[in-house]
């Protein structure tokens, strides 16, 4: 059986434009409706297709065994409930229309990139904010983000020497989980914020509604910012990346290559999967395991080893190379025994990984205020234990994960500037989680460039 794709049906799966061989959702008008119009408008422009200009497409049935939407299915934590379901679906639909944010070639070019990284040859670099803000997608701000990632990618370029890749938490890095449902300050208690895809940071009852518009502002936020970072960043490709929390939002960007018969997310050349939800029976791995992107897995000491080895089978059941990348977050304390056993498993099944280090995540601490921080030299003790561990084991660590910000902020304690947590409310801007200051953020580098060169002349 065999499903022949025409203009006009709903049960459609796809529709083949003449745009580089790329195929698209089918695209329909909108509907006259009330809400935010001046968002839409700008997805008409040249964001869509041609529909006129389509061809038949068959697509086999029986071997559709994974579609975008198949995570319905399965159980899906840290998703987002909108009151305002129409607009939701109205929102999820254009969305489902819309032009890709990345190509399929450069995701492929990224795959490459890991694959080296993983034989260490090269080394990544993945940096940037905790959550993006929608201000932020502005010309000069993105501008002062991208020259100060550049200037970090080289001095680690030619401390290591060799090739740097450089991935950012940019372009998409909108939606955050959390811990808690709500928040509640000074006696007054409101639903958390989620990034700025679902709500606003702002401590009001109407910021914190969750608003499906912000789906489509997101879409083209992300566009914008890569669109500046490809101007700023012409002769040092940089690649985009977030983690795939809003599974809505996801599916209804990925997209299908006919040349390679592959699903591709068209939202970011890289994407990961949290602690919070990594379920191996969970939505987001059964979505995760039908795209062709690189995709990191992010752990702490609570997962297993059978678990870790069940989803790299999952993920990238033909063991491709540059597919997967290992991102333990596991604090300071717990790295040394903990490490060195996922390392031992994985080497055991022959898998093919990339292991990166995120020290950032595993040691965040509340102060006796109740101000969210990070010690520079625990993320830096991690970090440099992750390189010697990965030394005693034979293996690799082929790149690093930070959260940064180009600004002098004192959000982490620590560094050669001495910050305390007196010092924290000096400039502590993030939205969600602290972030390195771009000075702490050379100095992680520089010490660790020390260390690398170190033992790999033992």
């Amino acid at each position: 059986m065999s499903l022949i794709l025409k203009k006009g049906s709903l049960k459609n799966l796809f529709c083949l434009t003449k745009t580089r061989h790329l195929w698209y959702p089918q695209n329909s008008a909108l509907s006259h409706w009330y809400a935010n119009m001046e968002v839409f408008n700008m997805l008409l422009q040249k964001d869509y297709t041609n529909t006129n200009n389509y061809k038949k497409f068959k697509i086999d049935s029986k071997n559709l065994s994974w579609t975008p939407d198949s995570w319905r299915l399965h159980p899906a934590l840290q998703q987002p409930t909108f009151q305002d379901a129409r607009l939701f679906q109205k929102c999820i639909k254009k969305l489902k229309e819309a032009s890709e944010i990345v190509s399929f070639a450069k995701i492929q070019e990224l795959k490459n990139k890991i694959a080296s990284a993983e034989k260490g040859k090269s080394f990544l670099f993945q940096a940037g904010d905790c959550a993006e803000l929608f201000k932020d997608c502005t010309f000069d701000r993105v501008k002062l983000k991208i020259l100060e990632l550049t200037k970090q990618k080289e001095i680690l370029q030619l401390g290591l020497n060799k090739e740097i890749t450089l991935i950012g938490r940019i372009a998409g890095q909108f939606a955050k989980p959390r811990s808690e449902s709500y928040e509640t300050i000074e006696n007054i208690t409101l639903p958390a914020y989620r990034g700025d895809i679902i709500n606003s940071s702002k401590f009001t009852y109407e910021a914190r509604v969750n608003n499906p518009i912000n789906l489509i502002k997101s879409y083209h936020k992300s566009k914008k910012v890569l669109n500046y970072a490809q101007i700023f960043n012409k002769n040092s490709n940089m690649y985009s990346s977030h983690e795939a929390l809003l599974l809505d939002y996801e599916s209804a960007l990925t997209r299908y290559d006919a040349r390679y018969n592959q699903f591709y997310n068209s939202s970011s050349h890289f994407v990961w999967v949290g602690e919070r939800t990594r379920q191996i029976n969970g939505a987001h791995i059964k979505y995760l395991s039908g795209i062709t992107n690189p995709i990191g897995i992010k752990f702490s000491e609570n997962i297993t080893t059978d678990e870790l080895i069940k989803m790299v089978e999952i993920l990238n059941p033909n063991q491709e190379n540059g597919k997967i990348v290992l991102i333990p977050r596991m604090g300071h304390q717990k790295i040394s025994d903990n490490l060195p056993k996922f390392i031992r498993s994985i080497h055991k099944e022959g898998f093919n990984v990339t292991w990166m280090s995120d020290p950032m995540h595993g040691n965040t601490e509340k102060t006796k205020k109740g101000i969210k921080t990070r010690s520079f030299n625990k993320i830096l003790d991690e970090l440099i234990l992750s390189l010697q561990i990965h030394k005693s084991e034979n293996s690799f660590l082929g790149g690093m994960h930070l959260e940064t910000s180009p600004d002098n902020v004192t959000e982490c304690t620590g560094g050669f500037q001495n910050i305390t947590e007196k010092d924290l409310l000096l400039n502590y801007q993030t939205a969600c989680d602290p972030r390195l200051n771009s000075l702490q953020t050379i100095e992680i580098i520089s010490h660790f460039i020390k260390e690398y060169v170190r033992i790999s002349n033992e």
